[in-house]
């Protein structure tokens, strides 16, 4: 992901936030891990500035990108609904666990 120098530092300053176990310049190697972490655990005002700054289909992207894990179904039916269309999975990634009984949460 390419990100203008206004991008980048802003996650450089969210990075902490959440993505704690790793030096926010380890975080950075990642982006789209950032930006789904504030699209799923973030608050209102980094949800504002990440929208400012980035485009509907630069978040379109990450959920389209998402990882099993990344992202609750609260979350997931969120974002899709919010950036409308333009996502290609409507299926949220999630791990399995073999002979697993455990349904999905409502």
């Amino acid at each position: 992901m390419e990100l203008t120098d206004e991008q980048r530092a802003f996650l450089l300053g969210v990075a902490p936030r959440y993505i704690w176990w790793k030096t926010p310049d380890e975080a950075m190697l990642y982006p789209m891990r950032i930006l789904a972490q504030i699209m799923n655990f973030g608050i209102w005002d980094d949800w504002c500035d990440m929208s400012e700054r980035f485009s509907v289909p630069e978040l379109a992207d990450v959920l389209n990108k998402a990882e099993a894990g990344w992202f609750n179904p609260r979350s997931w039916n969120f974002w899709h609904r919010r950036l409308g269309d333009i996502w290609e999975s409507a299926v949220l990634a999630m791990r399995k666990c073999e002979g697993s009984h455990l349904v999905q949460g409502r």
